[in-house]
């Protein structure tokens, strides 16, 4: 019993040297695994580690390439934006220039209706046709009968004062002689030439720098103050134009019926400064009363009203009206003294003079309906303080 037993002993021995070398083998292959999954760690942080570099570096790009592309499409959609305003602008302007060309063409066209009208009109259809247009014009009744304000008065002139010496001293021409005789022969600007036609203008003899005018109307001068740049066939359209339209039947001022046409051309006037500064006097039953200023008419023409000792007036017509003070100029006493010689025996009549750099005084036109007589006075008390000032007593009219 005791051999077996020791046996049985022997047995449960080996079966336990084995089973632990099984626990041994099992811790080795336990301490290996757990090595390996270590290891495996390992690699599986440094995967980690490299997909969020990777994810990062991505995310980067991305954010980089959406930024670049956004920034393109920021500078597409600017540009298309700036192109769209570019056109709206353009078209804007095209349309403005086409309303402004269309208004201007209509403005001419009703301009040519009332001028046909007016020239056929008989004699004695003026006087109501006149109230018609000065109604028109200035919203006011014209007072034929016994006119008493400064337009009401023009208005008696424009009808009853075409005597050939008005319409004689209202060409640009024939005043010429006029001047020469009453202030002398220095004040007249220089003639280039007289024409009938404008195809009888020889240009390539002209300076480079010069004034053509048509001598029996107003506005109607072209100033030229680079020949290479003057377009020659519209010039010539222009003047061919202005010679074939009688100047009296735009506003019935009857004393340019009988003026001749011309076509007169006259030496350019220029200060240093690129401006002529422009006196207009004007003159009550003989005496000057009043001085008009007109400067910078190249670009934005101011004006301002003086009187003869030249104090500021208080008072203005249509226009911009110069707010500062200018300087009295050196030869006033010498055009007031000319405006009166010139101004003789008319009970109203604006004398134009213009004053050079050297001193020098130019004679510019005399004109007997300032306005065509449809004045917008401020204050409006002034176009009757002013009609006051006219005596058409000192005149014999024919009605």
């Amino acid at each position: 019993e005791l051999l077996e037993k020791c046996k049985v002993l022997e047995a449960d021995q080996k079966r336990l040297e084995a089973d632990q070398k099984r626990l041994e083998a099992d811790r080795k292959r336990m301490e290996t695994d757990q090595k390996n999954l270590a290891e495996e760690q390992k690699k599986l942080a440094k995967a980690e580690q490299e997909f969020e570099k990777k994810t990062r570096l991505w995310q980067e790009n991305s954010e980089k390439k959406w930024d670049a592309r956004q920034h393109l499409l920021d500078e597409r959609n600017d540009l298309l934006l700036k192109k769209i305003n570019e056109n709206q602008n353009t078209v804007l302007r095209k349309q403005t220039e086409r309303f402004y060309q269309n208004q201007r063409r209509f403005s001419e066209l009703e301009k040519d209706i009332k001028y046909y009208y007016f020239k056929g009109l008989q004699p004695e259809q003026y006087k109501e046709n006149l109230k018609e247009w000065y109604y028109a014009r200035t919203g006011e009744i014209l007072n034929l009968e016994n006119p008493l304000t400064y337009n009401d008065k023009i208005q008696w002139i424009k009808l009853y004062g075409a005597t050939p010496e008005r319409t004689r001293l209202a060409d640009k021409y024939l005043v010429r002689d006029y001047v020469k005789q009453k202030i002398g022969e220095e004040y007249l600007i220089p003639l280039l030439g007289v024409w009938e036609k404008p195809d009888d203008i020889d240009f390539d003899h002209l300076p480079d720098r010069f004034a053509l005018k048509a001598n029996h109307g107003s506005t109607w001068n072209i100033i030229v103050t680079d020949k290479s740049q003057l377009n020659i066939q519209e010039t010539k359209e222009k003047l061919k134009k202005w010679l074939g339209t009688n100047y009296a039947f735009y506003g019935l001022e009857m004393h340019y019926k009988n003026i001749k046409p011309l076509i007169i051309g006259e030496e350019y006037l220029e200060n240093e400064n690129g401006e002529v500064n422009d006196y207009k006097i004007f003159c009550f039953n003989g005496k000057p009363r009043y001085v008009l200023y007109m400067t910078n008419r190249k670009s934005h023409l101011q004006k301002a009203f003086y009187d003869c000792d030249w104090n500021k007036m208080s008072f203005s017509t249509e226009g911009h009206v110069m707010e500062e003070t200018v300087e009295k100029p050196e030869n006033l006493d010498t055009m007031l003294m000319l405006a009166e010689k010139l101004a003789e025996g008319f009970c109203l009549v604006r004398v134009d003079f213009y004053c050079l750099n050297d001193g020098s005084i130019k004679f510019g036109e005399m004109t007997f309906t300032p306005s065509s007589g449809a004045y917008v006075w401020n204050p409006p008390e002034y176009n009757r303080i002013w009609g006051d000032m006219v005596d058409l007593s000192l005149e014999k009219w024919e009605k």
